[in-house]
């Protein structure tokens, strides 16, 4: 108790470094500070009450916005070394109707193609379910699947669902590919600015194998509301 409280939290992010994922764990650990430290100011000051659901949602807003932010610090670096890897982003690339785009590999250029959109479910007891939906470049569905499977974790069904859309396209020959997830955090690690999870390693080790197959292959992260299809029939397959 003795412990000067900037100390305090040296010493955690210090220990948090040294653990698996010790980048997402910092950043976790720094937006439930910044939480917590907002919602004292609204109980001094305004009088308000601590709700645990706002307070865990404010938490969730922080991560968010500091991931975007990276993004954005990415878009900006690739654009700088002229890589063919690159994100994309609000410079006419490509444009995104529902969602923003947040890595891409291939050609620049514009890039239109068959369009997946992509969303896993998962249970403590392990079990877990994919569901996709694919569409075609005027926006017409084409295809979809889901299935049953088994996972670690809900971020690792999330990359399940991702790697299986992926060797459905290199199945069936297709060049141009969008892959479309409401999972953010996964999305930051495919691009490389994100600590990945070691339960996703091999998973995204296996992403990048494929990515020779596609000549332009873009990932883009759309709002959960937005891809209800998809949730919907990995939903569904979980219920079977």
């Amino acid at each position: 108790m003795m412990i000067p409280l900037g100390d305090w939290v040296i010493n955690w992010i210090r220990y948090l470094d040294t653990l698996e994922g010790g980048e997402g764990r910092i950043l976790v650990f720094v937006a439930t500070l910044w939480g917590l430290w907002i919602a004292r100011n609204n109980v001094v000051f305004r009088g308000d009450q601590v709700m645990p659901c706002v307070l865990l949602q404010s938490i969730a807003n922080n991560v968010e916005v500091y991931l975007q932010s990276r993004l954005n610090e990415k878009e900006h670096n690739e654009k700088m070394q002229g890589r063919v890897t690159y994100l994309v982003g609000a410079d006419g690339m490509q444009t995104i109707k529902d969602g923003h785009s947040v890595y891409m590999v291939g050609r620049r250029g514009h890039c239109r193609g068959i369009r997946i959109k992509v969303d896993a479910g998962w249970l403590k007891t392990l079990d877990a379910a994919i569901g996709w939906v694919a569409y075609d470049s005027d926006g017409v569905m084409i295809e979809s699947g889901s299935r049953k499977t088994k996972a670690e974790s809900a971020l690792q069904a999330e990359a399940l669902g991702i790697s299986e859309v992926l060797q459905w396209a290199v199945g069936r020959g297709i060049l141009h590919l969008e892959v479309v997830s409401d999972c953010l955090l996964l999305l930051c690690q495919i691009a490389g600015f994100a600590g990945v999870h070691h339960g996703i390693k091999g998973i995204l080790q296996d992403l990048k194998g494929s990515y020779a197959s596609f000549h332009c292959l873009s990932f883009a992260y759309i709002a959960r509301n937005l891809n209800s299809v998809a949730h919907g029939l990995a939903s569904r397959a979980m219920r079977l």
